[in-house]
């Protein structure tokens, strides 16, 4: 049974911080804190994810062995990414996703595009043929006549 003295007992407690009101004014309301602690937040999260990579791989960022052959890097280096140039491929291959597909949504809108012209070009066809009049305004049959033999012969061809 050891008896402390007083003076022993207050010594091993940590010591209360003074509260810095200035200092946590600026943390809580500074655009620049703000990004500070942002890109602090990405970084830890990006080096997370290397390390989890590593450990998945079967790797682990210790023992990282030299080429046996001083001239020709081994596979696993060539594997070894920083966070920083893996983030970049990542984006990289994002970029070139987001490309093939504004590419495909382009090539859509021109085939819809040709179509809807194709389709114009044929209604103002049929409404010419069907809308012709005589001198005395009455309608010319032989367009009329025409349109029903187009419709047989496609009824026939299909």
């Amino acid at each position: 049974m050891s008896v402390m003295s007083s003076k022993e007992s207050t010594s091993s407690k940590p010591k209360n911080k003074t509260f810095n009101k200035s200092q946590w004014r600026t943390n809580k309301y500074s655009h620049k804190s703000k990004v500070q602690q942002f890109e602090e937040k990405r970084r830890k999260s990006a080096l997370h994810k290397y390390y989890k990579e590593l450990k998945k791989s079967g790797l682990s960022g210790n023992s990282q062995q030299k080429p046996l052959i001083p001239g020709i890097p081994d596979k696993r280096q060539h594997r070894d990414i920083n966070p920083y140039e893996k983030a970049k491929q990542e984006l990289e291959r994002r970029s070139k996703e987001k490309e093939e597909i504004r590419a495909e949504r382009e090539r859509q809108k021109a085939e819809r595009e040709e179509a809807l012209q194709k389709y114009k070009k044929e209604k103002l066809r049929k409404y010419k043929m069907l809308h012709k009049k005589t001198k005395k305004g009455q309608p010319v049959m032989a367009g009329r006549m025409e349109m029903l033999l187009e419709k047989i012969q496609q009824g026939i061809g299909s």
